[in-house]
């Protein structure tokens, strides 16, 4: 089994924020597990379902409409 790591270590490797970590652990978006209140992570697991999935990065805010032309 590989050793856990904490969201700060992970952060970095996925490219995004701490706090983007923690809110993809929670959605259940990376394998992630909770160790009393802290989160933890397997990176090869973490690499592995990212990289089946793209890049890692959730694209969540997607305009509704095209913008309107002016004029």
């Amino acid at each position: 089994m590989d050793p856990l790591i904490e969201a700060e270590e992970l952060a970095p490797i996925l490219g995004i924020g701490v706090p983007d970590v923690w809110k993809l652990a929670r959605e259940g978006k990376i394998p992630a597990h909770k160790v009393g209140r802290r989160w933890r992570f397997q990176l090869q697991a973490v690499l592995d379902h990212t990289s089946t999935r793209g890049n890692g990065q959730t694209h969540e805010h997607q305009a509704s409409s095209p913008p309107r032309s002016r004029g």
